[in-house]
């Protein structure tokens, strides 16, 4: 008799453990459901659209200054932007010596130049000349020569030649700006016109988008973009989790 009392005794205490078991495996399947559920309401959230009137973070827009000491035309000027700003972005990698500021390269390029700025204009064209004709270079159908049949990229860039391998080069990778070519054929490169002189630096740094030392750039820094752009999410994410979760809280207590 004693021995099937202890038997009852270790099969219920074993049917107690199976039910204590069950009980927690129950609790935890409720305990990930709940969690489930209520990630699904923060991403609901999350995903939510919002209208800027809405949004509670939001700041106000920056008080631009005006561009002081404009000295050259609207079309110009946006070329001396965008040559700036690709010289900042490519400079380094594409081994071009003393950026240009807007200022530097607006009196560079002005008629009444002194002669330093004039030295200046015509050493950032020959340097953006040397980069572009090694590298995109030209298309196969147009590698151009001059009259005595030498290679544009064999001739030596100096202030005596600058025009001729300048007016070629444009003529090669299809430059719209026919009068200034006409001009070159008679008058030096750094004396046109201020927005002349600003397009064609313009369209050399246009052919540089094409460089592979550019694309390469290009790639890398888009990649890294991505990364940014996918840690600042899973970062907004969390943050948005905590604060949901903490308003629930809130919410439940009071």
């Amino acid at each position: 008799k004693q021995w099937y009392q202890r038997r009852v005794a270790i099969t219920a205490g074993r049917l107690q453990l199976e039910e204590n078991r069950l009980v927690r495996m129950a609790r935890e399947e409720q305990a990930r459901r709940e969690q489930r559920d209520l990630e699904m309401q923060v991403l609901s959230v999350i995903k939510k659209p919002l209208e800027d009137l809405e949004l509670t973070d939001s700041k106000p827009l920056p008080d631009l200054p005006r561009f002081e000491n404009c000295a050259v035309s609207e079309d110009a000027f946006a070329d001396v932007l965008m040559i700036v700003e690709f010289l900042h972005a490519f400079g380094e990698i594409l081994e071009i010596e003393n950026i240009p500021t807007v200022n530097k390269l607006q009196c560079a390029i002005l008629n009444n130049q002194a002669p330093e700025e004039k030295e200046y204009f015509i050493q950032l064209l020959i340097e953006l000349l040397q980069v572009a004709m090694k590298d995109p270079g030209f298309p196969q159908s147009k590698t151009p020569k001059t009259a005595t049949g030498q290679s544009l990229t064999a001739v030596q860039l100096s202030e005596n030649t600058l025009t001729e391998v300048v007016r070629l080069y444009q003529i090669a990778t299809t430059w719209e700006d026919e009068d200034s070519l006409i001009t070159m054929q008679t008058v030096p490169v750094w004396c046109l016109k201020p927005s002349q002189k600003a397009s064609l630096m313009g369209h050399i740094c246009n052919e540089l988008l094409s460089s592979s030392l550019v694309a390469t750039k290009l790639d890398d820094s888009q990649t890294e973009i991505d990364n940014l752009r996918k840690e600042k999410w899973n970062l907004e994410c969390q943050i948005k989790k905590k604060k949901y979760r903490l308003r629930l809280c809130v919410d439940t207590t009071a």
